[in-house]
Parts: structure tokens; sequence; C-alpha cells
């Protein structure tokens, strides 16, 4: 279960917890503790902090994604080709468990143990992607304004006796 936490060697800890990540030459899937930081990098290591905290920011960190480059966040609906790990963590054989963090070059797919949990990460990552949050409250563009050829359709729709020979 994911929690907050603090960090004394990096920004605030605002979200952490564990998560299962595709690796980037082999395909594999590897389980890694999760840190999301309010400084909007998403961090990831290899094993959970010691209850003492972490004595340097690079112990055991496995990668980083800097959010402020995140293109998209896809759903699990987006993701149908991906060869989901249900084979080797049993527990994501459930669909809606995956998500994909899309920055320049790279898409990280990204799995939970729940569907509450992998929507919970991605609001927490959508509201520190400047990108995402700006296309998501971008208003709609309104439809074209009707002319007259539009009422002139619309009426020959609607109107069978009229003829247009």
């Amino acid at each position: 279960m994911a929690k907050s936490k603090q960090n004394p060697y990096v920004s605030d800890i605002v979200y952490a917890g564990f998560l299962v990540k595709q690796g980037k030459i082999v395909k594999n899937w590897k389980l890694r503790y999760f840190e999301l930081s309010s400084d909007d990098i998403l961090r990831y290591y290899r094993s959970p902090p010691p209850k003492e905290g972490r004595s340097n920011i690079s112990d055991d960190l496995a990668g980083e994604i800097k959010l402020a480059d995140c293109r998209e966040v896809l759903d699990h609906s987006h993701l149908q080709d991906i060869n989901w790990p249900e084979k080797v963590f049993p527990v994501f054989a459930k669909q809606n468990h995956g998500f994909g963090v899309v920055i320049p070059g790279r898409t990280y797919f990204i799995c939970g143990e729940s569907v509450e949990e992998v929507n919970r990460w991605k609001a927490e990552i959508i509201k520190r992607c400047p990108l995402v949050r700006k296309r998501e409250q971008a208003p709609e563009k309104p439809e074209r304004p009707r002319d007259s050829y539009d009422a002139l359709d619309e009426m020959l729709k609607n109107n069978p006796a009229i003829e247009t020979d």
C-alpha cells in the first residue's frame, strides 16, 4: 500500500509504494519501490528505504522519470499490445492494473496491485505533468458555426417532398 513519507535527501515524498515496471532493454518485469517527490520527479529503487531513511539519494536508485517532460499518462485500455506481467506476478492477472508514462524517447509501463492503487498513482502523476494537465484543462473546441448550407442540408433531409433536380 502506498503512503506518504519524508526523505531528507530529496524533496518531500508525496506518494510512495511498490509497483512493477517493465525493463527498458530486457522487457522483463521488475518489482520496484517508487517515490513521487514534490520536485516532480518519480524515482524508483531496487528496494524500499531503511527505517532510518536513505543516507544518499543514489542509494539503490534504479532510475527516475522527470514529470516535467511527461507527454501523456496512458490508461491500461490504450496499452492492449503490452505483455503485462500476469504470469510473473499473478496479482496482475486482472485488467486495468497498468498504465504508461510517456516521455520523449520512452514509454514506461507500470503496474499496480489494484485498480484503486493505479488510479491514485495516475492522479498524483498527472498533477505533476504540466503538459498533460494543460491539455486536460484546455477548453473544448467550439463546434463550427452553422451556415446557410447546413440549414439547407437539414431542410432537404427532413423534407423528402422537396426535390433537388
